[in-house]
């Protein structure tokens, strides 16, 4: 009983931290946690276990990929750096894969984290309010970056804390685990905030993925439900909501007016529109800017289509193609790929486009499989930022999903 308070204690600890823009803060805490999952008892037992599980081994093979890629590449420095970073997708899943939480225990994490979700989001709220009243009245920090970056984020990567955290609330409601009226109407109050949130973030994929996983799995619900004024007054709230989103909040949507521009000069010079000033065809926009880096990252695959860069020499490679096509702006950004799977492509070729393929996709298909729901709208949410970010070179971003894949999949698999 002590040692499952000790696991329990410390799991919320580990959740905590990623909050705090600080690695040191982040790492010691895992490694207390993984050296606390080896006194689990059974080790033997676990391990052979583990070694017949084509889940862990995936994750295994994901962690080892990284070092046989360190084999062939030149940047060996970079290489070991991406290796440090990756290696939560080793040490979570056999951290759980030992420990293998109980549902209840998943339950309280969950609920915690969407909880410190929200309560962070609504510190670096007040804290642009206190800005603006304070410091400078512009309503520009109330978006994107500037609404988190107190904490360290980066708007993209927060936006899916702040989904999943809206989805985790929506599916214990549903599941009926809050009881007491006040706690329920204070859910869905938090449950508004966040959807408000993700729109104030401004992160145009993001925005997108809550949309259509969300009108996705309530047209579901309609179907299954059949309470017809309920769900129309659901739908009519949020319908308003979002209408008013779109009023009171016309900065996110210049966000996706800048990106109807699809056309683009490498040479252009120009700088990026951004939401806060005049939008204009002659600068870069996110959407064109992409294409310029996917067009350059295409490029260098196929100098090395079988095998890739390597670990450390797939950004080295895809900024002399920036500097080839004189795509300076690019080069100055310091721009990645902007893309999971092309940087997959260009780091380990063919096989590692396959393999991030296979990565994201059988896990998602045991997820619905099991019908583990929470977890397959968790893969599908990091789906949708794979499109245009490169989601596993931030620690914000491989940290979450290292840990919610290995806390949400080992209590469903053998």
């Amino acid at each position: 009983m002590k040692y499952n308070k000790l696991i329990t204690i410390l799991i919320s600890i580990v959740i905590f931290t990623f909050f705090i823009p600080i690695n040191l803060v982040k790492n010691i805490p895992i490694a207390v946690l993984f050296l606390a999952s080896l006194f689990s008892g059974n080790i033997g037992y676990k391990t052979k276990s583990l070694i017949r599980n084509p889940i862990a081994l995936l994750f295994i093979a994901f962690f080892l990929l990284q070092i046989i890629g360190l084999a062939y590449t030149n940047n060996i420095k970079y290489g070991l750096f991406i290796i440090e970073t990756r290696a939560s997708f080793l040490i979570f899943p056999l951290t759980f894969f030992y420990i293998r939480p109980d549902k209840n225990e998943i339950k309280k994490q969950l609920l915690f984290f969407a909880s410190l979700t929200s309560i962070f989001a609504l510190f670096g709220l007040l804290y642009r309010v206190y800005f603006y009243f304070f410091e400078w009245s512009d309503t520009g920090f109330f978006y994107n970056d500037n609404l988190i970056n107190i904490f360290g984020f980066q708007a993209v990567y927060y936006a899916i804390y702040v989904n999943f955290s809206i989805f985790i609330f929506v599916y214990y409601l549903s599941k009926g685990v809050f009881k007491n009226r006040i706690i329920i109407l204070l859910v869905y109050s938090v449950i508004a905030f966040l959807v408000v949130y993700n729109f104030l973030l401004a992160s145009r994929t993001s925005i997108l993925s809550l949309y259509l996983i969300g009108g996705f799995l309530f047209i579901l619900y309609l179907i299954k439900k059949r309470k017809l004024l309920l769900n129309a007054l659901i739908v009519l709230s949020f319908a308003l909501l979002i209408i008013s989103m779109f009023v009171l909040f016309p900065k996110t949507v210049k966000r996706f007016e800048s990106i109807k521009n699809t056309s683009f000069e490498f040479s252009n010079t120009n700088p990026i529109n951004h939401f806060n000033g005049e939008i204009s065809n002659n600068n870069w926009n996110g959407f064109n800017t992409r294409l310029a880096i996917w067009s350059c990252a295409i490029d260098a695959i196929q100098e090395h289509p079988i095998l890739g860069s390597g670990t450390g020499d797939f950004l080295d490679d895809l900024h002399r193609k920036y500097k080839k096509n004189n795509f300076y702006f690019g080069l100055e950004s310091n721009y990645g790929t902007h893309n999971q799977f092309l940087q997959f492509f260009l780091m380990f070729g063919i096989f590692g486009f396959v393999f991030i393929i296979i990565f994201m996709f059988y896990p998602l298909f045991i997820a619905i499989e099991n019908k583990n729901i929470l977890y397959a709208i968790f893969i599908v949410l990091f789906l949708f930022a794979m499109q245009t970010e490169d989601v596993f070179s931030r620690n914000q971003g491989i940290v979450l999903f290292a840990f919610f894949s290995s806390l949400l999949l080992f209590n469903n698999t053998d």
